[in-house]
């Protein structure tokens, strides 16, 4: 059976909020640091018309 003690829960509540609040501070150092960001268009371009090569150029042959 679940135990919905009203006190219980709210302690639970209380520890996700804090660390929601923790994961999205890290989550804005990421950001900023530039360890995670969104590519420029161009970047991203050229990372596909790159990645089509390497696979155009290897599916004719067997592994």
């Amino acid at each position: 059976m679940v135990d919905l003690d009203p006190r219980s829960l709210l302690g639970e509540a209380g520890k996700l909020a804090l660390r929601f609040g923790d994961e999205a501070y890290f989550a804005a150092l990421c950001l900023r640091s530039g360890l995670v960001g969104i590519e420029l268009p161009h970047r991203t371009a050229s990372m596909l018309l790159s990645f089509e090569r390497c696979c155009s150029s290897t599916a004719g042959t067997t592994r």
